[in-house]
This record gives structure tokens, C-alpha cells and sequence, in this order.
């Protein structure tokens, strides 16, 4: 029934977000590797797009994600920037005009921002994030896996050595293809 609105509202639909509407996650890992821009969406009907990057930030995102991270990383990050497309596309039906075409969170917050915010937002912190979701909310830094109490965090008394093992530790949670 998703996947009928998501078609029915859309002109077009790129094969990353054909790929996540599918459940195929190993189909975006090979359209990483073969070069494609994560950041280009589909048209919506009437032939409008719904954000337009920059291509400087677009180049950027490219360089960053795509060449230095682990490819089940990056594959995880795509995935869940196209799920928060389709939860905007869900919800765009409920608000008003100004916000057609944002991303939603989705759950716990729901907050809507651009595509552009939080491919910035992921360049400028994905480095700092230690908590279960690289990718979080740009808004309230809420991740997915997280409910809206307030992050209590103090890695100030956190050795090297264990941070590394936290970090080996998401790392080895992210999702896992088996058949790749």
C-alpha cells in the first residue's frame, strides 16, 4: 500500500529509492560502488523535484561517504535518508504547502528539514556520533533506535580503547546482507 502511494504520487522514482521501497539493501550497495549520487530524488507528479542539492555538496557527500566509509555504512545511511523521503512523502498529504517535499524523521520525533540539512548535518558530525544511529535528527539529534528522553552522554571519562570497542560494537550492529 506504500509502495502503490509512493508511485501513484511520484513521476518518477530513482532505483536507490525503487531499491528501498523493495527491501533490497545489497542493490544500493551496488549502485554506491558503481557511482551513483544518493542525493538525486525522483519527480514528483507535474514533474517538480522535491530538493534540489547543491553540487558542491553533492560532490562532497560523495567523496566523504561513499570513498572512506565501510560500504554497509554508507549503504545503512542511504537507506534511512530514503525512508525519511518516504515518510515525508506520507505525511505531506497532512500539513500545509510550505513544508511539501521535507524529510520526516519519523519515529520518536517527527520533525520535518530539507534533504540539504541533513546530508550537512551528517558531513559535519558523523564523526562525533556515539550513540546507537549515525544518523540522527538535525533538529533534536534524536536517532532512531532512541526514544525523546534527553541524551545524557559524558564521553569525557571514556578511554580511547573503549570508545573504539563502542564504535566496533555499532559498527558490527549495522544491517548485514547475507546474500552479497
Amino acid at each position: 500500500q506504500i509502495k502503490r502511494f509512493c508511485f501513484d504520487a511520484r513521476d518518477t522514482c530513482t532505483m536507490m529509492e525503487y531499491a528501498v521501497l523493495l527491501g533490497e539493501y545489497r542493490i544500493i550497495g551496488s549502485l554506491i560502488v558503481g557511482g551513483i549520487d544518493p542525493t538525486i530524488s525522483g519527480l514528483f507528479s507535474g514533474g517538480k523535484h522535491p530538493t534540489t542539492i547543491p553540487a558542491t555538496l553533492s560532490k562532497l557527500i560523495m567523496q566523504r561517504f561513499f570513498t572512506c566509509f565501510p560500504l554497509s555504512l554508507s549503504t545503512y545511511i542511504v537507506k534511512r535518508i530514503v525512508e525519511m523521503r518516504l515518510e515525508g512523502w506520507l505525511r505531506d498529504e497532512e500539513i500545509n504547502q510550505s513544508q511539501i517535499g521535507l524529510l520526516c524523521f519519523g519515529s520518536p520525533c517527527y520533525h520535518r528539514f530539507s534533504e540539504e540539512r541533513l546530508w550537512q548535518d551528517l558531513l559535519d558530525n558523523v564523526d562525533q556520533r556515539m550513540n546507537d544511529d549515525v544518523v540522527e535528527c538535525p533538529i533534536c539529534g534524536s536517532g532512531a533506535n532512541q526514544t525523546m528522553e534527553p541524551k545524557v552522554e559524558n564521553n569525557a571519562n571514556v578511554s580511547l580503547a573503549e570508545r573504539g570497542q563502542q564504535s566496533l560494537k555499532k559498527y558490527l550492529g549495522l544491517p548485514f546482507d547475507s546474500k552479497v
